[in-house]
């Protein structure tokens, strides 16, 4: 089968608004240049959209114009790593979802068990905070 049916079968597979990458294809790593390629004129055809170096998006139309990706879905590579959780979304971006603040945050400050540089997905940066969980506490007696 050629490769080029692969992708675009896949992608028709994947729903709206769901971020992924050349590792989501399952294809054998030698076409990895290829699929990249691929992505790229597909993105530029407008049929896909480009979150960052080598993410993409398949866009979700509506009468008021195309809707991004959840922010969750931007950054899910820092908040799971092989299906395990790793980290989580807080902040101000944690307030917004739960409803307790209107404020809309162009950050999205993700806490983790270690430091991780700030990061930028587009228009979204992606400062990290480290966090203690209960496995890291030490107790002292006093």
């Amino acid at each position: 089968m050629i490769v080029g049916e692969q992708i675009k079968r896949k992608i028709a597979s994947f729903p709206e608004g769901t971020v992924f990458t050349i590792s989501n294809f399952g294809l054998d790593p030698s076409n990895d240049l290829a699929l990249a390629k691929a992505l790229s004129r597909i993105s530029a055809s407008g049929e896909l959209r480009k979150v960052s170096k080598g993410k993409y998006y398949k866009p979700k139309e509506t009468l008021l114009g195309i809707i991004k990706p959840a922010d969750s879905e931007i950054v899910k590579d820092f908040l799971e790593k092989d299906g395990k959780i790793v980290g989580y979304i807080t902040g101000p971006q944690a307030f917004e979802t739960m409803g307790l603040t209107s404020q809309i945050s162009s950050s999205i400050v993700n806490g983790t068990g270690k430091y991780r540089m700030p990061l930028q997905r587009g228009e979204i940066t992606s400062p990290s905070c480290v966090s203690i969980t209960p496995s890291q506490r030490t107790t002292s007696s006093f």
